[in-house]
C-alpha cells in the first residue's frame, strides 16, 4: 500500500500559467506531504520497541516516575532519551543504536549528539560515557526551540527571545514603511515569534517588558530611538482591540496568561497526555483566575480535586485543609468511606481546638 501511494504521487510545474505534463517522483515526499508524519511512525517505532525489550530484559533499568514508559521523546528530527548514569547501560545504548541504524540506514550523527549528566555529582562521567562518541553538554540546553533545565528558568534563559526580536527589527527598514506596515510586521512577526516559548513556559514579567520595548519603538518610530512624543496613544490602549478603541496588537501580558490557561483546560480533558500530574507552567493566580472562570458540573468525580477545586465555595474548611495528610484526593476517593475524615491530622502543630 506505501509503495502504490508513493508510486502514484507527482508534481506539475507551472510554465507562462499553462501546468506542463506531471512529474511522478522517483524518490522522497513533496514538501508537506501528509503521508509523512505516518512514515515517521512506521519507520521509528521499532527503536521504541527496541528500547522497550531491553528494558524488559532488564539491560536499560526501569525509568522512575508517574509516566515510566517514556524512554524516547521524538519530533521530527530531535530525540531526547533518557538513560541511567550506568556504562552498562551506555555501551548498550550505543550498540543499539548502531544496530537501528545498520537496519535501518537511519545511522545516529553522533557528532551532532550531545550527552547531558542530571545530578551525576560523584561519578567518573567520562569513563561512564567512553563507549558513546557524543559531546558532553550541560544545562541549560536547548531543545524543540526551548530553553530546558533542572532549576528554575532566569531572566538571561529568555534573552534569546528578545534578541531574536532585535535581529528582526535590524533587518527591516522602518522608515520606508509607512504606520500600516509597520503595524501587520509587529502583529504577524514580532508578537507570533513569542507565542511559541510563552505557550509551554511562564516568562519573565522583564522579559515581556523587553519585547514589548522593541514591538514599541519599530511601530511608532520604526528603527529610529523612540521618544515620548513619537507615540500616538499609550501601549495599553493600543492593546485593546480595535471595537474597543484600540490597534488590536495583543497585550503578551495577558495572552501568555490565556495560553497558560489552556493547560488547566486541557488537564480535564486530556486525561491520556503523559504530562498529564506533572508540573504545568501556572501560577497560583494562573489557577484562581481559571477557577473564576469555569464551572464544575460533578459526574462520578475522578477527575475532581476534593480539596482544591471549586465543587463547593472556597476556603469552605480552611482550617482543616491545612491539617489533612492527602489533599490531593479526588472527591470519589475522598468521600467514599468518608476517607477525608481520616486524613486530618489532630497532631498536626498549626491545629489549634
Amino acid at each position: 500500500m506505501i509503495a502504490f501511494l508513493l508510486s502514484t504521487s507527482s508534481s506539475r510545474v507551472l510554465l507562462n500559467g499553462v501546468p506542463i505534463q506531471p512529474i511522478h517522483h522517483g524518490r522522497g515526499l513533496r514538501q508537506g506531504d501528509p503521508f509523512s508524519p505516518l512514515l515517521f511512525v512506521i519507520t521509528f517505532d521499532p527503536l521504541q520497541r527496541l528500547l522497550k525489550l531491553a528494558t524488559e530484559m532488564e539491560i536499560f533499568s526501569k525509568m522512575r516516575g508517574r509516566t515510566p514508559g517514556i524512554r524516547i521523546s521524538m519530533y521530527a528530527d530531535d530525540a531526547a532519551l533518557f538513560l541511567a548514569p550506568s556504562k552498562e547501560e551506555v555501551s548498550a545504548l550505543s550498540k543499539l543504536l548502531n544496530f537501528f541504524g545498520e537496519a535501518s540506514i537511519l545511522k545516529t550523527n553522533f557528532h551532532k549528539s550531545t550527552v547531558v549528566p542530571i545530578r551525576c555529582s560523584g561519578l567518573n562521567i567520562e569513563d561512564t560515557l567512553s563507549d558513546l562518541p557524543a559531546q558532553k553538554s550541560h544545562f541549560p540546553i536547548k531543545y524543540l526551540g526551548l530553553p530546558l533545565t533542572t532549576y528554575r528558568l532566569r531572566r538571561v534563559d529568555f534573552q534569546p527571545l528578545v534578541d531574536k526580536a532585535a535581529a528582526k527589527l535590524n533587518g527591516w527598514s522602518g522608515r520606508q514603511l509607512n504606520h500600516a506596515g509597520r503595524m501587520v510586521l509587529v502583529k504577524s512577526v514580532l508578537t507570533s515569534q513569542a507565542i511559541y516559548l510563552l505557550t509551554a513556559l511562564r516568562a519573565p514579567k522583564a522579559t515581556l517588558k523587553d519585547i514589548d520595548a522593541k514591538r514599541k519603538q519599530f511601530l511608532w518610530s520604526g528603527n529610529e530611538r523612540l521618544t515620548g512624543g513619537k507615540c500616538k496613544v499609550n501601549w495599553t490602549r493600543t492593546a485593546r482591540s480595535k471595537k474597543n478603541g484600540g490597534l488590536g496588537i495583543l497585550h503578551l501580558g495577558k495572552f501568555a496568561r490565556a495560553l497558560r490557561l489552556r493547560w488547566l483546560w486541557r488537564e480535564w480533558f486530556a486525561e491520556n497526555k503523559p504530562w498529564i500530574g506533572d508540573d504545568l507552567p501556572c501560577n497560583v493566580r494562573d489557577e484562581l483566575l481559571f477557577t473564576a472562570a469555569t464551572t464544575i458540573h460533578i459526574g462520578n468525580g475522578s477527575k475532581i480535586k476534593f480539596w482544591t477545586n471549586a465543587w463547593l465555595p472556597l476556603e469552605v474548611a480552611p482550617s482543616i485543609f491545612k491539617i489533612s495528610r492527602r489533599k490531593n484526593r479526588t472527591l470519589r476517593e475522598a468521600l467514599f468511606g468518608n476517607a477525608w475524615i481520616r486524613d486530618i491530622n489532630l497532631q498536626n502543630p498549626s491545629w489549634s481546638a
